[in-house]
């Protein structure tokens, strides 16, 4: 699921729409990555007891990590389309830091770069560029920002992250508490 979330926010959103990921954006696809990767390792062997500790401390690890991102996308959101001044909310960079010192904007930066600006989720056209069809419907439709309900404006992606980082949170603690009621202590 992580992973499709990833693709699906690279390609549908970034290649197709026009919406340019921002440094909170960035940050939140690598929280992806690497609860898929501890995922990967629980599943592929899930009766060693290394592999499930490793795969559960990089999930927990990605939970917090994405929970912090779509927090701090949230908060900025927020003060950007409200009307009143908010101070003390820092933006975005164009420059990523990822933990670890990891290099993925350089490794990966159509992935993982930031070109957008936290806060303006709307499609952004290249000049020259002439929609057609269902991708000019598609890219009016998120003309006013990345929404789960567009016509709405209901679900930033900020909330649904916030929402799916929880719901993940949650059935990772209930891994573990299975797993330990599971081996009897």
């Amino acid at each position: 699921m992580s992973l499709g979330l990833v693709v699906f926010s690279h390609y549908v959103l970034q290649v197709y729409g026009y919406m340019r990921p921002c440094e909170q954006c960035v940050y939140i696809r690598y929280a992806f990555v690497v609860f898929a990767c501890g995922a990967s390792l629980v599943a592929l062997a899930p009766s060693s007891r290394v592999a499930f500790g490793v795969g559960y401390v990089c999930m927990l690890y990605a939970c917090v990590r994405g929970l912090a991102a779509a927090w701090q996308l949230h908060r900025i959101h927020t003060a950007i389309h409200s009307d009143e001044v908010v101070f003390g909310i820092r933006g975005c960079s164009m420059q990523a830091h990822f933990d670890f010192g990891l290099p993925l904007d350089r490794w990966l930066p159509w992935w993982f770069a930031p070109s957008g600006d936290c806060g303006f989720d709307m499609p952004i056209i290249p000049s020259g560029v002439a929609l057609s069809g269902l991708r000019k419907a598609f890219v009016e439709l998120y003309a006013n920002g990345w929404y789960l309900l567009p016509k709405w404006e209901i679900g930033t992606m900020a909330q649904c992250c916030l929402v799916i980082f929880s719901a993940l949170l949650v059935m990772i603690i209930l891994l573990a508490w299975g797993r330990w009621i599971a081996r009897g202590r």
